[in-house]
C-alpha cells in the first residue's frame, strides 16, 4: 500500500474546515490480517473527522460483507462514524454447519 509503519493517514478530501486528526487503533483477525502493515495484526490509524467504516472499506479494498464489524465491542454498520481512540476489530465471517 506504500505506508510506512504502523500509521495510516487517510485524507478523504471533503472537510472544508481545518479540522483535527483523529486517532483510531484498528485489529484485524483471521486473513484480514493482510490488510494491516507489517507483521501485526494490531496498528494506530490517524483519519479525518467523520470517516465513517464504509470509508475504511473502501480505502482498503475490503468487502463488507465478508467480515464483522465491531467497534469499542459493539457490532457497526457501515454509516458509522469513527471517534477519537475508537478501536475497530474486524473479524471474517465464520461459517459452518
Amino acid at each position: 500500500m506504500g505506508f510506512p509503519g504502523k500509521r495510516y493517514l487517510i485524507d478523504l478530501g471533503y472537510c472544508n474546515v481545518r479540522m483535527r486528526a483523529i486517532r483510531i487503533n484498528v485489529k484485524l483477525y483471521g486473513h484480514l490480517k493482510i490488510y494491516a502493515p507489517g507483521d501485526k495484526n494490531q496498528f494506530e490509524m490517524i483519519i479525518d473527522p467523520g470517516t465513517t467504516l464504509e470509508d475504511f472499506f473502501k480505502l482498503f479494498a475490503i468487502s463488507d460483507d465478508r467480515c464483522v464489524s465491531l467497534i469499542n465491542g459493539r457490532r457497526a454498520n457501515k454509516k458509522a462514524r469513527f471517534k477519537e481512540k475508537d478501536t475497530l476489530v474486524l473479524f471474517p465471517q465464520i461459517c459452518g454447519g
